[in-house]
């Protein structure tokens, strides 16, 4: 939750609640990219070894 507090104050700030919409939806589009990159389905599937030991 603190992770996500100051992005969307920023986005508040700059542009009222339509700025912190942009943010919300800027960091639900990054979710699902990352979701889709790891395979994982739902929230649930993601796993912290899939993310930290990718192997590119």
């Amino acid at each position: 939750v603190v992770a996500l507090g100051r992005p969307m104050l920023w986005g508040l700030n700059q542009g009222g609640a339509a700025g912190v919409q942009s943010v919300y939806e800027h960091l639900a589009t990054e979710l699902r990219i990352v979701m889709q990159l790891t395979g994982a389905h739902t929230v649930a599937e993601l796993q912290r070894a899939k993310i930290i030991n990718a192997k590119f």
